[in-house]
């Protein structure tokens, strides 16, 4: 009888080692990280302007790079009419001295991937950009 208590005790403790324990739930998105993730087309003006003070991500084809006449701004063009898609906006005097002509220059030609706070100045969506950490090329 002694055996036989030993033996159920050690086949009990078997049974229960062995009994798949419950997985952990996966971990859930934040919400703000899950919104951040959407990416809008720098032409998509119907949807972006009812996101007028709000942090995105928008992507478009850069056609050129101007300036103002005092060269004390930058653009970044995705249309030959600049009213026809988000306008990206350089500070000649912000940005540590990194938005030169010739650094802008580097976008023309080539898909990029541009993450800020939208803005609009006289009617036309703008992103003020501080930091050319906002601009990721894409391939």
């Amino acid at each position: 009888m002694k055996y036989t208590v030993i033996l159920i005790a050690a086949l009990t403790s078997a049974l229960i080692a062995e009994e798949p324990k419950p997985a952990a739930p996966a971990e859930a998105k934040p919400a703000a990280a899950a919104a951040e993730e959407k990416i809008y087309s720098v032409t998509d003006l119907v949807v972006l302007r009812p996101m007028l003070g709000k942090k995105i991500t928008v992507e478009g084809m850069v056609l050129s790079t101007s300036a103002n006449k005092t060269e004390t701004m930058r653009f970044l063009n995705f249309t030959k009419n600049y009213k026809e898609a988000l306008s990206v906006v350089f500070f000649s005097n912000m940005g540590g001295g990194t938005f030169t002509k010739e650094k802008l220059s580097e976008f023309a030609g080539r898909k990029v991937r541009i993450t800020g706070t939208l803005a609009e100045f006289n009617g036309s969506l703008q992103f003020k950009m501080e930091s050319l950490d906002q601009i990721k090329i894409q391939p």
